[in-house]
């Protein structure tokens, strides 16, 4: 599980490519509801058409007491950038990557901070045109941590694993499809998505264990139903099952198409890098076994990039 520094452990912010010193970030969101009132019916319905632009507000130091010629040196060229009307990539700690303008700024010139200038920003996210939205994904490191809660809630809470998986702990599994890197076949889908239906078993045990004391007494409903570890494991359920579905959309998107051939007689990679017409740095990553041997036997099966 993340430890007491993660917070510390994000990577940098930064805007069109150039770090900041940043001591709080301030991230907000909205959606779009239209409401919808029916007569003699409390409440309004909602519609969701969408949400809408992502403000982040960070407060930046330019001081020399951090570094030395961050004032005025490196401020006069983020300032620069600031000032512009571009519209650029804003890479944020938490959120990640994504299309935005400098919307506000502000910073004070004091004797009171005689090392340089603290400045407060505040970035809109900008898409591009429609077709192309903000993509906010998950990374593969909150895949492996949401499964490593998973497993210590569901040892806290005395949870069995489903039956038929393959790995003896969530971890294991995730770590056996984060192996396959960043290459789509059929067997990380297959994997993935049977992983997701492991996550969702043991989601429906916790709520059938929690509906079957619905009617009991205080103490017995408590101890089942409203553990504290309950909502951690219902919690990393939610974020493992999408960390997975995105990441498998990841793969899904820079999937290149393959093929297969079985070998006819013993060969070489070389040789089979000719006859396919394929990169034999692709054979190599499609099929690591076939690394440590000079040849190829008859009756391989060789997937290759078509």
């Amino acid at each position: 599980m993340p430890g007491p520094t993660a917070i510390h452990d994000l990577p940098p912010l930064t805007w069109l490519g150039v770090k900041a010193y940043v001591s709080e970030i301030r991230t907000s969101w909205s959606h779009r509801l239209p409401e919808y009132e029916y007569a003699y019916v409390d409440g309004e319905a909602h519609d969701n058409t969408g949400r809408k632009s992502l403000k982040v507000s960070a407060t930046l130091h330019f001081l020399n007491t951090i570094e030395a010629g961050l004032y005025p040196g490196k401020w006069s060229s983020f300032r620069a950038l600031l000032l512009s009307t571009q519209s650029g990539t804003l890479v944020h700690p938490d959120v990640g990557k994504f299309h935005a303008r400098v919307s506000d700024g502000e910073y004070t010139i004091s004797g009171r901070s005689p090392a340089g200038v603290s400045v407060n920003v505040t970035w809109t996210e900008s898409i591009r045109n429609a077709n192309s939205p903000t993509k906010i994904v998950t990374s593969t490191a909150d895949a492996a941590a949401s499964a490593a809660a998973l497993d210590s809630a569901m040892a806290t809470l005395g949870i069995d694993y489903p039956d038929g998986m393959g790995s003896s702990t969530f971890a294991g599994l995730v770590g056996d499809i984060l192996a396959f890197g960043s290459i789509y076949s059929a067997e990380v889908k297959s994997l993935i998505n049977t992983t997701i239906g492991f996550v969702d078993s043991v989601y429906t045990q916790m709520q059938i264990a929690a509906a079957s004391v619905a009617f009991a007494s205080a103490a017995v409903r408590d101890a089942i139903a409203a553990p504290p570890f309950r909502w951690v494991l219902e919690f990393h359920c939610d974020a493992l099952r999408v960390a997975l579905g995105e990441h498998l959309d990841a793969l899904l998107e820079g999937a290149q198409p393959t093929k297969t051939f079985t070998t006819k007689s013993t060969t070489t990679l070389a040789a089979l890098s000719l006859s396919l017409n394929a990169d034999i740095g692709g054979l190599v990553q499609l099929n690591p076994g076939l690394v440590g041997s000079p040849s190829v036997p008859k009756g391989t099966l060789v997937t290759y990039f078509a």
